[in-house]
């Protein structure tokens, strides 16, 4: 069974064992697959008392390790709040599926190590180029703006240029501890959870 099959899971609804590992087989499909559902899921921190969420690319996952990653701004405030508060949760839905992950986890932030470094170096240009922006995430400015130096507004830059932007650019992995994994079925749902060492 692969994980692009419209009915992915339904071979193993009664096999903790295969929904577990359909779960991360399907995970590291939607790293590569931009069109599934996975491939952008929702990330969740805290700030002070309240909740705070927001979608994010879906950039590697290490079955083995428990371990999901995505890529962000250094500026962004996800990233101090992962530091004040490394407990972060993650919701993914696919409709073809029609499975919804939710999931616990701890977030480390990467910046300068040679994970940061090597993830930058396996990005694409086009990705790089975001992090030449001038201004950070959210910042409220004067005019409406594409946040990218005129430059590189309709071209993508150079390794060398885009480099440029290398500081700007962290790596946010995340330990996994619990999945909750639910399927929604017109004949009676079914759900599972699983906790990870």
């Amino acid at each position: 069974m692969t994980a692009t099959n419209q009915r992915a899971f339904s071979s193993v609804l009664s096999d903790l064992d295969g929904i577990y590992h359909e779960i991360w087989a399907t995970l590291q499909h939607a790293v590569t697959s931009a069109t599934h559902g996975w491939h952008l899921p929702v990330l969740g921190t805290s700030v002070a008392d309240r909740p705070d969420s927001r979608m994010v690319v879906l950039r590697d996952v290490v079955h083995e390790q428990c371990v999901i990653r995505c890529h962000t701004d250094t500026r962004s405030n996800k990233v101090l709040q992962i530091e004040a508060n490394p407990r972060v949760s993650w919701l993914f839905y696919d409709s073809t599926m029609r499975v919804q992950l939710r999931m616990e986890s701890i977030a480390t932030i990467h910046r300068h190590d040679d994970l940061a470094d090597k993830r930058w170096h396996q990005s694409r240009l086009e990705s790089r180029r975001c992090y030449l922006a001038p201004h950070p995430p959210r910042q409220v400015t004067e005019a409406p703006t594409v946040n990218l130096p005129s430059q590189f507004q309709h071209r993508i830059p150079t390794p060398e240029e885009a480099d440029l932007g290398r500081h700007n650019f962290s790596v946010i992995s995340a330990k996994i501890h619990a999945i909750e994994w639910l399927w929604l079925s017109r004949s009676g749902n079914r759900s599972a959870v699983f906790k990870t060492n």
